[in-house]
Parts: C-alpha cells; sequence; structure tokens
C-alpha cells in the first residue's frame, strides 16, 4: 500500500471519527435542550436527579411543568433528611439559566406555597459520634464558599407552619426574602406559639447572611400586650446575640395558675447580651432598666440584672417595690423560682426581705 493510500485511510478515518464525535456532541447538546427545555425533559431530569441522591436524603415531586431552563413549577414537594421533614404543595420559580456561563444564579420571581417544616429526633444512624473524623467539617461556614453567585429579586414563602416534638410553633405565616444568598434582606409574618408559655402575633424585619442577621424590629402581639426588639444575632462562628427589648402593658395573669387572682398590667425595658458555648451551654446577661404597672391593685416598680450561665443563676442586683412590699435581692441560685410561692403585698415575707444564696 502506498503512502498516498495510507494517508488518505488516516484522512477518512479521522473524518469519520470527528463526524462521530459531533453526531454524539450533538446527541448531548440535544438532550440536555431536551431536558431542561420542555415539560417531558424536565421531568425526566427530576427522576434522574432522584437517583443519584445521597442514601439519607430523599426527594418526591408529585409534579412538574414549564422548562428548567427559565419557568417551572413543582407540585407536591417532600424532602426528608434523617432530623427533619420539608414539603411544600407548589413551587414556582422564574429565572434564566444563560447565566449560569457567568457563574452567576439569579432569581427573578420564586413563590413557595405551603411550606411545612418538621423537625424530628435524631436516631442512633443519624447523630455523629465522637470517634468520628466528621466534627472536624462542623468548625466551617454554615454555607461553604459556592461556585456561582446567587441572587434573587423575590422570593415569597406563604403559608409557613413550623412542627417540632408533635408540636405547632410557626403557622399561617409568610416571608419574602430579595437581595443576595450573603446580604439579603427579610420580613416575616406569623403566628407563634411558646408551647405550654404564650402565643403571639409576631413581625420582624432586618438583614443578614449566612452567618449573621441584623434584627431591625420585631414586633410580638402577645399577653394582651405588646413586645418590640431589635438587635443582632449570629450563628456563626458561635451563636451570639446583642439585643434591646420593651414590653408594653402586658398582662402578667395570662401565664399564671389563678388568672382572676392577678389582675393588672405591666411595662417593661431591658436588653440582653450571650452566647452558646461550644458544649451547648447558654450564657446570657440581661438587664431590666425599668418595670413598671399595676398588678392587683398595687403599683410596681423595679430593676433587675440577672447573669445565667448554664443553670446557674446570678442576681447582682434586684430592687422591686409592689405597693408597700420591697423586695431586694442579689446572690446565685440553682433552681427555678414559682410565682405562686409569692405572698401578696400584705405578706410579712415579702417586706424588705433580701435574698440570700441558694442552690
Amino acid at each position: 500500500m502506498t503512502e498516498r493510500a495510507v494517508g488518505r485511510r488516516w484522512t477518512s478515518w479521522v473524518r469519520r471519527l470527528l463526524l462521530g464525535l459531533a453526531v454524539l456532541l450533538l446527541l448531548v447538546v440535544g438532550f440536555a435542550a431536551f431536558l431542561v427545555g420542555t415539560t417531558s425533559g424536565g421531568r425526566l431530569a427530576l427522576a434522574l436527579a432522584e437517583g443519584i441522591l445521597p442514601d439519607d436524603l430523599e426527594v418526591e415531586v408529585g409534579g412538574f411543568s414549564g422548562r428548567l431552563i427559565d419557568t417551572f413549577e413543582l407540585r407536591d414537594v417532600d424532602l426528608r433528611l434523617p432530623t427533619v421533614e420539608i414539603a411544600a404543595g407548589r413551587v414556582a420559580v422564574e429565572w434564566r439559566a444563560t447565566g449560569l456561563l457567568r457563574k452567576r444564579v439569579h432569581v427573578r420571581v420564586a413563590t413557595v406555597e405551603g411550606l411545612d417544616v418538621r423537625l424530628l429526633e435524631g436516631t442512633a444512624d443519624s447523630t455523629t459520634t465522637v470517634d468520628e473524623a466528621a466534627p472536624d467539617s462542623l468548625h466551617g461556614p454554615p454555607v461553604p464558599e459556592l461556585p456561582v453567585h446567587i441572587s434573587f429579586d423575590s422570593v415569597d414563602v406563604v403559608d409557613i407552619t413550623f412542627r417540632m416534638k408533635d408540636f405547632v410553633w410557626v403557622s399561617g405565616a409568610r416571608a419574602v426574602v430579595a437581595g443576595e444568598l450573603d446580604d439579603y434582606r427579610l420580613s416575616f409574618s406569623g403566628h407563634v406559639d411558646v408551647p405550654d408559655f404564650v402565643s403571639a402575633e409576631a413581625t420582624l424585619s432586618g438583614t443578614g447572611s449566612t452567618t449573621d442577621f441584623q434584627l431591625e424590629s420585631l414586633v410580638a402581639e402577645t399577653l394582651g400586650g405588646r413586645v418590640s426588639a431589635s438587635g443582632a444575632l449570629a450563628w456563626w462562628p458561635e451563636v451570639t446575640w446583642d439585643g434591646k427589648f420593651e414590653a408594653e402593658g402586658l398582662e402578667p395573669s395570662r401565664i399564671l395558675p389563678d388568672p382572676d387572682e392577678w389582675p393588672g398590667r405591666i411595662s417593661l425595658t431591658g436588653s440582653s447580651t450571650g452566647r452558646v458555648s461550644d458544649e451547648g451551654q447558654v450564657e446570657l446577661h440581661a438587664v431590666v432598666d425599668t418595670i413598671f404597672g399595676e398588678v392587683r391593685g398595687e403599683l410596681l416598680d423595679g430593676r433587675f440584672e440577672a447573669h445565667l450561665r448554664g443553670e446557674d443563676l446570678e442576681l447582682p442586683a434586684a430592687r422591686v417595690t409592689w405597693g408597700p412590699a420591697r423586695v431586694s435581692a442579689s446572690g446565685t441560685a440553682g433552681q427555678t423560682l414559682d410565682p405562686r410561692d409569692v405572698p401578696g403585698p400584705g405578706g410579712a415575707a415579702s417586706r424588705d426581705q433580701p435574698a440570700g444564696r441558694a442552690r
């Protein structure tokens, strides 16, 4: 065989190989376009994605419409992890996938309806033991550096329910978020319940990132009055807070065993700072600058300061005047005081009785 014939054969093979690669590339591009550009392709893409998820993550989608490349809608979405279950009746997203070419993901509008979050008690299989090497990764930021920049014009989440241990903590809530993943604005409103204590209609607004949140305003209508607060909250590299609060016209009878015996209203102003240690111990410093009002027909006035470290409570200074009764206290305590043990203004034990130390 001559060199010219061998050269022509090699040229033919190269052409066929390039043609085959071109056809394969067109098939891949066409399949990708089918997946993201059509409703049936989107359904197939979701089915393929469900098959490659980690074993401890389960995702089910009841219905899909639209195109993954720009506008689509998911219905009856269920996401399950060992310690949390998240369900949503409808998720609608409007975005442009072409931004991925510039390493940007920009969501124009996203709507989530009927969001139900349920925290589950962890099982032995889902918890990490101290002997495992995984805890080293827990010291990193909550959201690692992403390969794309994420921003959103409006994310509207309506009808939010938050459950834990078969108790509903938040219901009928709505949250609106706008901005970027590391610089967003949030507004929230909804009904909040604290088990066996109080319930409130609450609204809040502020700005945040993946590591902290600046609370501009929190208002809760509760106990017949209003509580408002502002401050800063961080959850990385540790949980800390620093805020001011104010309460007006609260009715303490609503949380006492015999409400009819404790008529009246109180108001107060104060501040609090604190942190949660790596061991999970709460360290709190709270100051109530002013407390005033009327309870059981007697004027109430005073202030107090408290330090809490784990189960140890320290009262550097406390002074409360209730009618003719005057109580001053300082020291430490390791147990909870019960309001039912406090005598009325005429009780001898409440007159000018400094509190000692109790453990």
